[in-house]
């Protein structure tokens, strides 16, 4: 997975025989349901694979929930027509969303939002994958998909235009690249989330990014916007795990949320 490299001995890496294509490189083990990589002696962890979530922090037991495990009264399935997410280094990189999920928690989903009043909010998780768009990109060798998450919970008040979380740290985002699964690395930026009453009575979700960070020591800047609807009508006597469906598929099937574009959103 790495270059050739006599130091990648210790830490968890260790040398695996090389296939057809590539040299004599260093082989990793993973967090369970997480990717890594290997760079000289350190096993990086990548974050989860899609579909998990780090929820406790352990490194033991690696990514342990699963989708219908995350917390939140709000639950978003995110669609291929959602916006898509750009990655901004020497040439520009277009991904095109396939699959994602955001959940949040609000106190009252039927909070509108204003200039001066605000709506406490909560972001529980947030994951999407996306593949690279070759028509669009203009590096015929940069990432063929990348993954983004969350590994923890933010909270704030929703003013008219979102909830701003600035300087997220924990924010993971890992590149597909020539078969390897690299993470990005020194990663600044902010998000802001807008959670909306919707007019059929579900509420509408967003969350937008901005990041700076390194992925293969090339700097570079991701962005993203996702947007989604709660699976159902929000019932505010159910608990969290009963007020939203636990079938979050995206695939416009009976009980979830149908895929959204930006004219659906707020």
């Amino acid at each position: 997975m790495a270059s050739v490299t006599l130091s990648c001995l210790a830490g968890g890496c260790s040398f695996k025989a090389p296939d057809a294509n590539k040299p004599l490189g260093c082989f990793c083990d993973p967090r369970p349901n997480a990717y890594a990589s290997c760079k000289y002696d350190a096993c990086n962890y990548a974050g989860c694979r899609f579909g998990f979530f780090d929820l406790d922090g352990d490194a033991a037991n690696g990514c342990e929930a699963t989708r219908s495990q995350l917390p939140g009264n709000l639950v978003a399935s995110i669609g291929h027509r959602s916006l898509a997410l750009t990655w901004y280094s020497e040439s520009i990189d277009y991904f095109d969303i396939t699959d994602g999920i955001l959940t949040v928690t609000v106190s009252d989903p039927t909070c509108t939002p204003t200039k001066t009043h605000a709506c406490d909010v909560r972001l529980e998780a947030m994951q999407l994958v996306a593949s690279r768009n070759y028509i669009d990109s203009t590096d015929p060798q940069g990432p063929s998909a990348v993954t983004l998450a969350t590994s923890a919970a933010f909270s704030g008040s929703q003013l008219q235009n979102g909830a701003f979380f600035a300087e997220v740290t924990a924010f993971t985002a890992s590149f597909a690249i020539e078969g390897d699964r690299l993470p990005m690395t020194s990663g600044t930026g902010q998000m802001t989330l807008l959670a909306y009453p919707a007019t059929d009575g579900t509420v509408a979700v967003s969350l937008t990014g901005d990041f700076d960070g390194y992925v293969a020591d090339q700097k570079g800047e991701l962005q993203f916007n996702m947007f989604g609807k709660t699976p159902q009508l929000f019932d505010a006597s159910a608990p969290d795990a009963i007020a939203r469906d636990a079938q979050v598929d995206g695939d416009d099937g009976p009980g979830d949320a149908p895929d959204v574009d930006a004219s659906d959103t707020p």
